[in-house]
């Protein structure tokens, strides 16, 4: 959250809101397993039980998609530049 991020199950199966990150996959509620799953039918992806803003078990947590590390990097030097100095 301190980089801007927020969850991936934000906003449930909204294409409009989610985690207003594009390229992530609407997500109706947090996964607690590492078993690839989807749960908002009408949008395209799966749930992104990789990803770290997600809630599966620490050992499958090892990815960002492209636009949130964009959206970590615009934070970064826009907020947090002492932090990064």
């Amino acid at each position: 959250h301190w980089l801007g991020l927020f969850h991936t199950f934000e906003g449930g199966c909204s294409q409009d809101r989610g985690d207003w990150i594009p390229d992530t996959p609407p997500q109706a509620l947090e996964n607690t397993y590492c078993t690839a799953t989807k749960s908002c039918f009408a949008f395209p992806g799966m749930d992104p039980v990789h990803n770290l803003m997600n809630y599966p078990p620490d050992d499958c947590r090892d990815q960002f998609t492209p636009g949130q590390l964009a959206r970590m990097a615009a934070m970064v030097r826009k907020y947090r530049r002492q932090a990064s100095a």
